[in-house]
């Protein structure tokens, strides 16, 4: 398990930073798209491109992901019902849930032993 940063240079000189977590799967977190913050999956034994599977909507941001430890969850920091919320879902990216409700902003999210 582990998480690194890396920029990446487009022909033109257009940057794009990204945050790459690893356990057992490869979960990118984009800071590209409007809004910023989109979570992709693909194997870790991937080496294509057109193997990145989208886990969030393109309507929402998401930022902060936070492995559950057997890694079948993900809880993440989610705006989109308008306020930072804490929600979780499923390594594959289905059944995401709001797991805070408060007019305070929430996160980062985290499991605990």
């Amino acid at each position: 398990m582990g998480t690194r940063g890396f920029t990446a240079t487009a022909p033109g000189g257009k940057t794009a930073a990204a945050d790459v977590y690893v356990v057992g799967e490869i979960l990118v977190a984009s800071s590209r798209a409007n809004p910023p913050g989109k979570f992709h999956s693909m194997p870790s034994s991937g080496s294509n491109l057109a193997q990145l599977t989208k886990l969030t909507p393109d309507t929402t941001s998401a930022s902060d992901p936070a492995f559950s430890p057997d890694g079948s969850r993900i809880a993440f920091v989610s705006q989109r019902d308008g306020n930072a919320e804490i929600y979780i879902m499923n390594a594959d990216g289905t059944g995401s849930t709001r797991v805070t409700n408060d007019p305070q902003p929430d996160g980062p999210a985290s499991f605990h032993a």
